[in-house]
């Protein structure tokens, strides 16, 4: 896989985060995300947040940590690194993800559509 297996091989000091994002996704939303292939594109996305949440230390509420997993999450299904996004800025970034190319948000910062029409989406 893309991967290369690195997925499985979580640093002890991203585990602790990364198993409250898995809690807090089964426990808000039911996402059992209990047995999910390491290379998979919702796993990556955890691991990513888990790691930008550790690295700039922020704390999300549940609905930041959610929409920021579902935008990694779809950004990692979607983009093919043989024929990248046209506009990918600051996705997969620590920078609010209502700047974020294509994502709209309304006035209290909550994600409501994205708009990525003519940007080379794959999957």
């Amino acid at each position: 896989c893309l991967c290369q297996e690195n997925a499985t091989d979580i640093p002890e000091v991203y585990q602790r985060q990364y198993d409250l994002i898995k809690t807090t996704l089964l426990e808000k939303f039911g996402l059992d995300l209990y047995y999910i292939d390491p290379c998979e594109p919702t796993n990556i996305a955890m691991l990513w947040l888990a790691e930008e949440i550790v690295e700039n230390n922020t704390v999300y509420d549940d609905y930041r940590v959610v929409s920021r997993f579902a935008l990694a999450s779809c950004f990692l299904t979607w983009y093919d690194y043989n024929k990248p996004w046209k506009n990918k800025k600051g996705w997969m970034t620590s920078e609010n993800e209502c700047k974020w190319f294509g994502v709209m948000c309304n006035e209290k910062n909550e994600v409501i559509s994205l708009s990525l029409r003519n940007n080379q989406l794959a999957g």
